[in-house]
């Protein structure tokens, strides 16, 4: 058979990995039942659901008129591999890097995240990715502002057409209003600045 929908092909294959993923994640916790959740239900179920939704995808991508796989997502395989063999001492870094201090594991997961997603799509999609993987690295040690800050600036340099004044004014206007809305309506407890400062 051959693959008819590179993007259907590809968004199977993506939905399948990761619904394995958080199944075999959640295999270390306990299960519970339907009426006694464990921490291990949601991830399996939710997991379950996504590994049968993206086989329906993944199906139906060898139906339809013929295009190449890897003519809708561009593959880079020598960022990939290593991006593959770094995930492994990520995986395993409390056995194997115990003594190491905190900020050496926080890089080593930046690299690791950013030589994976550099390795599919176009850089601009690359771009927008990694801005909001650094919205996660930095909402707890640089504060939820400037990272609602640095997600905007990031997302907003990867358009077409990028203007530094429009992107600084976008981006303060969204940190304000973000911790507006989550801190203060809401009231979530959260670090609106960096430690440093608070």
């Amino acid at each position: 058979m051959k693959v008819a929908d590179g993007k259907d092909f590809w968004a199977g294959v993506m939905f399948i990995g990761f619904g394995l993923f958080f199944m075999l994640v959640a295999q270390n916790y306990p299960m519970g039942t339907a009426l006694r959740m464990g921490p291990a239900y949601f991830p399996t179920v939710l997991g379950g659901l996504m590994g049968v939704l993206g086989l329906i995808i993944f199906v139906r991508s060898f139906f339809g008129k013929p295009r190449s796989p890897f003519a809708q997502v561009e593959l880079r395989l020598s960022i990939l591999i290593p991006a593959l063999l770094l995930i492994i001492p990520m995986y395993y870094w409390s056995e194997w890097f115990h003594d190491w201090p905190e900020w050496a594991r926080w890089i080593g997961g930046a690299i690791t995240l950013s030589l994976f997603l550099a390795a599919w799509g176009k850089p601009s999609l690359f771009i927008m990715m990694i801005s909001v993987a650094a919205f996660g690295y930095l909402i707890r040690p640089a504060g939820f502002a400037f990272a609602v800050f640095v997600l905007i600036m990031g997302t907003a340099w990867a358009g077409h057409e990028f203007k530094l004044k429009e992107a600084l004014m976008l981006a303060v206007g969204c940190s304000i209003f973000s911790v507006w809305v989550f801190v203060h309506a809401l009231g979530l407890s959260m670090n609106v600045w960096p430690y440093a400062w608070s």
